[in-house]
């Protein structure tokens, strides 16, 4: 909380830009963060967590966390959202279309 004070005060030489800028990213994130809850894609939900790690990282690193900051985007980024990818993509079972299956049927029915 003493950072975002810190921040905040405009006598310490933070400019109003870099306090808009700040509140652009929350929002940012905030937007994001619905929209994954309003998203029925699991890759396009596992796209927008990687951009509310960003974004996090990046607030990080705006309040001189550089350390945090960058080890979110290595660890959050790098390894978690992989591992979601790769468990999402070996999770999807494949549907034959029906046209494959009738075909199938008729054949079985047709041997015997």
């Amino acid at each position: 909380m003493d950072m975002l004070l810190k921040f905040f005060s405009l006598d310490k030489g933070h400019s109003p830009i870099w306090v808009s800028i700040y509140f652009l990213i929350c929002v940012i994130g905030l937007i994001s963060a619905l929209l994954i809850l309003t998203s029925l894609n699991p890759i396009s939900r596992l796209l927008l967590l990687i951009l509310v790690y960003i974004k996090s990282a990046f607030l990080y690193i705006l309040l001189d966390y550089y350390f945090l900051g960058l080890t979110y985007i290595i660890v959050y980024v790098g390894a978690i959202s992989i591992l979601f990818l790769f468990i999402i993509k070996k999770s999807e079972t494949v549907e034959t279309p029906k046209s494959l299956n009738q075909l199938a049927l008729k054949s079985i029915n047709t041997n015997s």
